[in-house]
């Protein structure tokens, strides 16, 4: 601003000092000097005619009023500031030269227009407070938030001194008294819900710092606080389902040296369970300073190895440290540049384990010290179901003992690469018919196939969609037991033929005491009785007949002096005349000498034969056909007479002495009968070997 220039006006105005030099102090015109903006501040009609400006000096100074004001004058182009005050007999003018003034305060009313503009079209909420925390000025924003805790005044809002804003208050009160920047966050109740907002509490000053007022600008960060809050619940849920698994949870992350090699690993999240399982809490502590002295000191390499290559690790590990030991079931994954651990406590898990391993040990001990087969199989079918093999699965040492293979030999082959023919026999049939049905369930068979030669008791069980076969090997029971048969057949035998050649002693002697003894007083005393008493005398010869007949059944002497055949058919011509009935025979091979119990077993079987037929049968025809080749002997004698029940009478005293007879010659018998259809009785008796005697 120029400086202010001083015009006094006499009071004749007819001339005026504008403050020059004296040497040009002279009084001048004022109506030649004063331009018509000055004759308009000066309320004169300043109008460009001599008249006009005449009057203008005829004008009393008392008639002008006291004037400060800003001029702008055209002709120049400047702002003048004009101070004009009456003075005695005239008026003193000061004016000054406020052009630069007047441009710098319309470029701070520009500034400030567009700073409340800017204040007014901004998201934030801005606002004034005074010293006692009265609002003195607020945005549009302020007023669009609509918050429950305010209501519009003239020019402000009021605080509700109910409301939840005393922190607030507080807060603007404090900034406006020790005059420092201040931050808030506070939550509003607006029409729309709640509002939270973060503000920074401005104290301003004047020129002086003397705090004047309170500016506050709020953002509301409702949306962001949702958001959080949001990201905050999951984070929470997802930490309390982090802590709750029973799994521990690790991340770690790489410590490496100013070449970029990885030196150690720091845990930078663990959970719950990883503290429990571990008995520390793994962030107070290194990788390395946790396994420096453990076991597990190779891990640092392998983790090295996951970070650069990226290889999953999954294993169980032995981990002993300062606390104690475990058993982990450890899972290592790469995650970004660092690595996530889960790991599982499987002590309790191991130690079951190590007591089922020697259990298992002691078991497969047992089993292959067993004098039993153990086999376990897999059913093999084809796409038709059929059953095609049996895959060895396991078995025990005595069972690959028996194929001449160990068990590991053993495992993996095929049943029919083993035992070609099992399935045509009765072991593969049976096993077959388990794998389908599942019976039988236990069976006994005599393996003779395949260079095995066995008696097998075979126990079958269904597990785990195989079969387990349980084998004991019977053969010496079976032959311990043919060999008792044997012997208490022999027994019996010896004690049949015993009694059988008791029989035939007592025949003997019978016949020989009826024929010399009894037939002898029989003969005298026919003779002593002549012919005076013929009726005794034919009674007598009847019984001498008789008793010869006897005698000769008994012990016929034929057999000992002329042989088997002869005696035979003796016996069936003697039977022919006796009996009435038709009897026809047939005897082959019977010429040819043969052991002499031998004989006599024939001779009394085949007498035994003809005797129930003609006894018991009614029939009217009998054939009797007897055949030798050299290796045994059959009889056959079939009648056509009333037949019988052979399930009721095959004990009977006949049939059982027959019976009896034939075990004891190792030979066999057999009878085909039915009431009113005849009887058909078949033997074979072997010349091999002698009989069971």
């Amino acid at each position: 601003m120029s400086p202010a220039r001083l015009i006094r006006l006499s009071a004749t105005a007819r001339s005026f000092n504008s403050g020059r030099s004296r040497s040009d102090s002279g009084p001048r015109p004022l109506c030649n000097q004063l331009t018509r903006k000055y004759c308009s501040v000066l309320c004169i009609d300043a109008s460009t005619t001599r008249t006009n400006k005449e009057r203008i000096c005829k004008t009393q100074p008392s008639q002008l009023s006291k004037i400060f004001k800003e001029v702008f004058l055209q002709k120049i182009g400047r702002w003048i500031l004009l101070n004009v005050h009456p003075d005695d007999g005239g008026l003193i003018i000061l004016h000054s030269d406020v052009t630069e003034k007047v441009k710098f305060r319309e470029s701070l009313e520009k500034k400030e227009l567009q700073l409340k503009t800017l204040i007014e079209n901004v998201p934030d909420l801005v606002t004034r407070w005074s010293g006692d925390a009265q609002l003195l000025f607020a945005n549009t924003s302020f007023y669009k938030k609509e918050i429950n805790s305010f209501s519009k005044g003239d020019l402000n809002l009021e605080i509700n001194k109910s409301s939840d804003l005393t922190n607030w208050e507080n807060k603007i009160k404090k900034a406006f008294k020790t005059g420092k920047n201040l931050s808030h966050h506070t939550t509003l109740s607006t029409k729309n819900g709640e509002a939270y907002l973060e503000s920074s509490i401005i104290p301003e000053k004047n020129v002086d710092g003397k705090t004047e007022s309170v500016l506050a600008i709020s953002r509301d960060v409702t949306e962001n606080k949702l958001a959080e809050k949001k990201i905050l619940d999951a984070k929470n849920f997802l930490q309390s389902v982090f802590d709750a698994s029973v799994n521990g949870i690790i991340a770690l992350e790489t410590i490496k040296d100013k070449n970029d090699n990885i030196i150690d690993f720091k845990c930078i999240l663990s959970n719950n369970s990883s503290t429990k399982i571990l008995g520390y809490n793994p962030i107070d502590y290194s990788f390395l300073s946790v396994i420096k002295k453990s076991d597990i000191k190779t891990y640092f390499d392998k983790f090295k190895t996951l970070i650069s290559q990226g290889l999953r690790i999954e294993e169980e590990v032995f981990y002993s440290y300062k606390r104690g030991k475990v058993w982990l079931h450890l899972v290592a994954e790469k995650l970004n540049n660092g690595i996530l651990l889960t790991f599982s406590d499987i002590t309790k898990r191991k130690e079951a384990e190590r007591k089922n391993i020697k259990t298992l040990e002691l078991l497969q001990n047992l089993i292959n010290g067993s004098p039993v087969i153990l086999v376990h199989y897999k059913i093999d079918k084809d796409k038709d179901n059929n059953i095609t093999d049996f895959t060895i699965l396991n078995s025990n040492n005595n069972a690959s003992r028996l194929v001449g293979m160990d068990t590991i030999q053993l495992k993996g082959k095929k049943l029919l690469q083993i035992m070609p023919s099992a399935f045509n026999h009765e072991f593969g049939k049976l096993l077959i018919n388990f794998a389908l049905f599942n019976t039988p369930n236990r069976f006994e068979t005599h393996y003779n196939k395949d260079g095995l030669d066995n008696w097998w008791d075979i126990s079958l069980v269904k597990k785990s969609g195989g079969i387990i076969l349980t084998g004991i090997n019977i053969t010496k029971k079976i032959e311990s037991e043919k060999r008792i048969k044997e012997l208490q057949h022999l027994q019996q035998a010896q004690l049949l033929n015993a009694v059988m050649q008791t029989q035939e002693e007592e025949r003997r002697r019978v016949a020989e005491s009826l024929h010399n003894d009894f037939g002898q007083l029989l003969n005298i005393a026919v003779i002593k009785l002549g012919k005076e008493n013929k009726e005794v005398t034919d009674i007598l010869n009847d019984s001498i007949k008789k008793m010869r007949s006897i005698s000769y059944e008994l012990m016929p002497p034929l057999l000992k002096d002329f042989g088997l055949e002869v005696a035979l058919k003796d016996m069936l011509e003697v039977k022919t005349t006796s009996s009435n009935i038709n009897i026809s025979y047939a005897i082959n091979g019977l010429k040819t000498k043969i052991e002499r119990d031998l004989e006599v077993a024939i001779y009394r079987i085949s007498q035994e034969l003809l005797n129930n037929a003609i006894k018991h049968s009614d029939a009217e025809k009998i054939e009797l056909v007897i055949n030798n080749n050299n290796k045994k002997v059959t009889i056959s004698i079939n009648d056509n007479g009333k037949g019988f029940d052979a399930a009721i009478n095959k004990r009977r005293f006949g049939l059982k002495y027959i019976s009896d007879r034939i075990n004891l010659l190792n030979g066999t018998f057999s009878i085909s009968t039915k009431k009113n259809s005849g009887t058909k009785c078949y033997l074979e008796i072997p010349l091999v070997a002698k009989s069971k005697s």
